[in-house]
């Protein structure tokens, strides 16, 4: 089974809408070494499969806060 990485977002702003899904894929999936990305409004959660030689958790981490959103990695 390939490598997951989960990012719970728990700062005031959410993931509201399939919309804002989408926004996350898109962005996500523009970094070198991301597989698939998986955003879920209901959860609040963001699932990433990497190549773990070409990205990791901290560069999908710092995109999200980017974004606007605080997250915190679940193991």
């Amino acid at each position: 089974m390939a490598q997951t990485m989960t990012f719970k977002v728990i700062g005031e702003q959410q993931i509201h809408c399939a919309g804002c899904e989408s926004q996350i894929h898109r962005v996500l999936t523009r970094i070198p070494g991301i597989r698939t990305v998986k955003a879920d409004h209901q959860t609040q959660q963001v699932v990433v499969q990497p190549e773990p030689s070409r990205t990791n958790a901290d560069t999908v981490k710092a995109r999200l806060e980017t974004m606007g959103y605080d997250v915190v990695p679940i193991e």
